[in-house]
């Protein structure tokens, strides 16, 4: 990028580039990575999301017995019952979720097209934001493709369950990865 190139850019907009130059090696890696854990995503979906479902329900159930257990340390406190009724949703919702792994599957499915909706938002958001500096149109693509894959798994709900999460995921993981091989490319040479 030449010096031409950057007169008329506000300072905040020359700070962000002059992060990406000093970062472009960290930007290349963290792509490369990404990519390499979106390949293993996509090459094993089912294994992904019952993996996720289980590693979310373990930690419901320590969340509810911690939750459970000061609760009784404070019984005295006012917020005692509420404290006990959240520790014991969390406790039942854990043990839910490792029981009927693939009932936790689908409510993970769900939470998915939410996540992407808000994924992709973001992300158009952040391409708005960015739109002087080249490159911007990678986020604007992530943020789009985002919003797609949330209606691709909503119309395939409850059939998707067993694929979406892992397949899914991997995707997006892929494509972040590539945004960030893109600005690293990108990234100006002063």
């Amino acid at each position: 990028m030449s010096a031409e190139s950057l007169e008329g850019l506000s300072s905040q907009e020359l700070d962000d580039i002059e992060i990406l130059r000093d970062y472009k090696g960290w930007f290349l890696g963290l792509g490369i990575a990404l990519i390499i854990l979106g390949i293993a995503a996509i090459s094993l979906p089912m294994f992904v999301a019952l993996t996720i479902d289980v590693i979310v329900g373990a930690i419901l159930v320590i969340g509810g017995i911690a939750h459970i257990g000061h609760a009784f340390m404070s019984r005295k406190w006012k917020g005692f019952l509420l404290g006990l009724l959240v520790g014991i949703l969390y406790l039942v919702a854990g043990v839910v979720m490792l029981g009927h792994p693939m009932q936790g599957v689908l409510t993970l499915t769900l939470l998915l097209v939410a996540f992407f909706i808000v994924d992709g938002i973001f992300n158009i958001g952040l391409a708005l934001k960015l739109r002087p500096i080249s490159g911007w149109v990678w986020p604007l693509i992530n943020g789009i493709f985002a919003l797609i894959l949330a209606g691709l798994i909503w119309s395939e709900w409850p059939s998707s369950a067993a694929w979406a999460i892992g397949l899914l995921v991997g995707i997006d993981i892929i494509f972040s990865g590539v945004i960030m091989v893109g600005f690293a490319l990108k990234a100006p040479d002063l």
